[in-house]
């Protein structure tokens, strides 16, 4: 009963050995590699290679090496890139020496190749002596062939012919993207022998590797995203499959025989690769039958080229900041105010005429990003004349300061320690009273440029009046009662912007200094409080006991141009209450629906958006948050050639509880004018309305005859167009880019970018 099975096992040896000896030179013949040699650009020059027949049927030669063919040969998208081919093409033959160079050589080896090897192969299977790769030793780097003759005529080239690409197409998409398609050809003459050196005890075993002729053709799509707007300006790659990749190679264990000959081995070696590259998902389970990169479409590769992809931290809130009046304020009797937390997203004040001391009572919003890299900056202009506007006053209101360092519990490093201002804690918001100094051409005149984040800290602490209640008996800093308006003329106001500082004015700004002197221990201990901006100066007593101020205090008086009260309140957002809730049911989604997560939802939904409900979802009207408005350009507005253009944009977001309303700049004399700029409307309702009017101002002697009588005037210039947008659609998708066609208008057309994102605010938050 035993011999049976022992000749089974014999004939069964003898027939396998005999199939890989002569199997590989008998099939050899019948399944050949294909040939990359049709595929080259010189074979179009080369008279030796036969042109198809005319009105014949294709060879099968040729039939079969049409998948393998260039992108752009069967699609017109594709753009050849034969510059990059050609580019390749020269610098290849210097390839093998910078691949040896960078895996046997380099820094690559010493700090990433050989540690792992060591940890994983060497030190793992006591038994790999050493591989090598060509001639080198990937454990003793290069060695000497005369001890080691096997390895006389081993070979580690990448061949003479360099890969290319098949061309590129560019594909448009709506999203601050780059999607390209293109295909990476190799049809080489590579020879890269790779031995593996295996000892048991006395024996010694080499196992030699061939792998040659390597034929491979892969489609792929390259996502350039998100494109922001800092350097290197690319978030990071996404790369992907559009199908499995061609692959065809010789392998050879045996000299002279190709394992990839033998039948069926290529089919396998096909099936692997889609295995690998192409996951097959388990029903019910959503899991792999095989651990894979998962490549293909829709699955893809992401790599980051910026920190966090590029993206900022979600905002940890908005400010509201209330402009309550000015006072008293030298230099300009026509004055606005504006605001900024986010770089270039301004928000302004009406204009309030002919007095020094105006009201405004106007509240707005602002996003912060960040404590430690925001401020509020509030600016004072004067309306003049014109189009330049004067800047008399900046001020700078840091949200806290670096006090000292401190130990993260979490990683065990020091870290800055970070103190956040008062005002951000207080329940209902603080009053603020604090001076106003006066704006130089190049910053803030002397030690005031290196101090002003410092002082305006300060001043926040000492002025703030916690409950919105009044300024104590400190922040006093000039005559509360406003001094008379005075009407200024059409000529004065043509002729004689600059006005000097009254009388009545320096000797207010003097009183208020010297009420501010308290006594000291002695004459050299004496401190001066000077305003509300908690800001101190030590005198010096001079004959006859008469205070002395030193040249700081004379210059401060000089800067300090009148006073500014305003209220600020920070609105914080809380974490969304529905994760666990539709985290939960999403899950049991996605066992219901396996393919769910391979299609997953447009960027800035969130799961309540997906889910349909949930609190904090924009699928309540209730639902807060800020709507970015980035306005891209105006579309064919009138004929090409015409004159006497000056077009701009407001956006006028109305709901039940206010309207607001941003307003571009002017370009003049364009037909298709580009903007490209943001604004933001901070906790408006998800069920808002977005008004967008182009305006086209009169011709320039109206326009400035407007601006000398009008001033402001933007309701009265002609509408060129509008768009009504509900922010409910802009909230549902998260984000439309879309060019829409003017409303009320013969033509043209503008070009929006509408991000949505929600604010989870507490009910007690939205009540307020």
């Amino acid at each position: 009963m035993v011999l049976p099975f022992i000749g089974a096992s014999i004939a069964t040896g003898i027939g396998t050995l005999a199939g890989l000896s002569l199997g590989p030179y008998i099939y050899n013949t019948l399944i050949k590699p294909t040939s990359y040699r049709l595929l080259r650009e010189e074979v179009d020059s080369d008279h030796k290679v036969p042109a198809p027949d005319q009105n014949l049927l294709v060879k099968t030669q040729y039939r079969d090496a049409l998948p393998l063919l260039e992108p752009w040969v069967l699609d017109p998208d594709y753009d050849r890139v034969s510059m990059l081919n050609r580019l390749t093409a020269t610098i290849w033959p210097t390839m093998t020496k910078a691949i040896m160079d960078l895996i046997i050589q380099g820094d690559v080896y010493n700090s990433v190749l050989y540690p792992q090897l060591k940890a994983q192969v060497f030190d793992k299977y006591p038994f790999v002596e050493d591989i090598f790769l060509g001639a080198n030793s990937l454990r003793h780097g290069k060695v000497d062939t005369k001890h080691n003759p096997f390895l006389t005529d081993k070979l580690f080239s990448v061949g003479s012919v360099a890969p290319r690409l098949g061309g590129v197409r560019v594909v448009p998409t709506a999203d601050d993207e780059v999607l390209l398609e293109t295909s990476l050809i190799w049809g080489s003459e590579a020879k890269l022998d790779v031995h593996v050196v295996l000892r048991f005890g006395r024996l010694r075993l080499i196992v030699p590797l061939q792998l040659a002729n390597i034929s491979f053709k892969a489609d792929i799509r390259v996502m350039l995203r998100p494109l922001v707007e800092k350097f290197p300006c690319l978030g990071g790659v996404s790369v992907s499959l559009l199908r499995v990749p061609v692959v065809d190679f010789s392998l050879s264990l045996i000299k002279g025989v190709d394992l990839m000959a033998l039948p069926f081995i290529p089919q396998i070696l096909q099936a692997a690769l889609k295995v690998v590259l192409e996951p097959v998902t388990i029903p019910l389970l959503n899991k792999p039958l095989v651990p894979g990169l998962g490549m293909v479409l829709p699955n893809a590769m992401n790599f980051a080229i910026m920190n966090k992809f590029g993206l900022p931290d979600p905002p940890v809130g908005a400010l509201k900041v209330t402009i309550t009046s000015l006072e008293n304020v030298r230099g300009g009797d026509d004055m606005y105010c504006k605001l900024e937390v986010r770089k270039g997203r301004f928000k302004q004040t009406r204009t309030v005429f002919n007095t020094r001391s105006p009201t405004f009572n106007e509240e707005f919003a602002l996003i912060v990003d960040s404590f430690e890299n925001d401020a509020l900056h509030i600016y004072v202009y004067e309306d003049d004349v014109g189009w330049n506007d004067t800047l008399l006053s900046e001020l700078v209101l840091p949200f806290g300061e670096v006090v000292g360092t401190k130990t993260d519990p979490a990683t065990g490093k020091e870290v800055s320690d970070f103190q956040k201002a008062d005002f951000l804690n207080a329940e209902n918001g603080k009053t603020m009273r604090m001076e106003l100094r006066k704006a130089h051409k190049k910053g803030l005149k002397g030690s005031a440029s290196r101090t002003a984040s410092s002082r305006s800290f300060a001043a926040s602490k000492s002025s703030a009046a916690p409950g919105g209640g009044s300024p104590g008996p400190g922040a006093a800093l000039g005559p509360s009662t406003p001094s008379p308006s005075k009407t200024s003329s059409l000529i004065s106001r043509l002729f004689s912007r600059s006005k000097k500082a009254k009388k009545a004015d320096t000797a207010a700004a003097a009183a208020a200094a010297v009420s501010g002197v308290s006594d000291g221990d002695g004459p050299a201990g004496g401190r001066a409080a000077v305003g509300g901006g908690g800001l101190t100066t030590s005198p010096s007593m001079g004959r006859g006991g008469m205070v002395s101020f030193g040249e700081d205090v004379r210059e401060r008086d000089k800067d300090v141009i009148g006073v500014i009260n305003f209220k600020v309140e920070f609105v914080r957002f809380n974490k969304p209450e529905y994760d666990d809730v539709v985290q939960e049911k999403a899950e049991k989604d996605k066992a219901r629906n396996p393919y769910l997560s391979m299609f997953p939802g447009p960027p800035g939904r969130t799961l309540a958006l997906l889910d349909g409900g949930g609190g904090g979802g924009t699928s309540s009207k209730l639902s807060y948050g800020v709507l970015t408005v980035q306005l891209i350009r105006c579309i064919d507005l009138a004929p090409e050639g015409a004159k006497d253009l000056a077009t701009y944009v407001r956006m006028i977001v109305c709901n039940e509880e206010k309207d607001e309303v941003q307003t571009s700049s002017t370009i003049l004399n364009e037909t298709s004018p580009r903007w490209g700029d943001k604004f933001d409307f901070v906790l408006i309702p998800c069920a808002s309305e977005l008004h967008i009017h182009v305006h086209n101002k009169p011709g320039v002697l109206s326009n400035l005859m407007g601006s000398l009588l009008r001033k402001k005037t933007e309701d009265k210039d002609p509408v060129m167009g509008k768009v009504l947008i509900n922010v409910e659609d802009v909230a549902r998708n998260g984000r439309i880019k879309e060019v829409w066609s003017l409303e009320d208008a013969e033509r043209g057309y503008i070009e929006l970018n509408l991000t949505w994102q929600t604010c989870h605010l507490s009910k007690d938050q939205q009540r307020r």
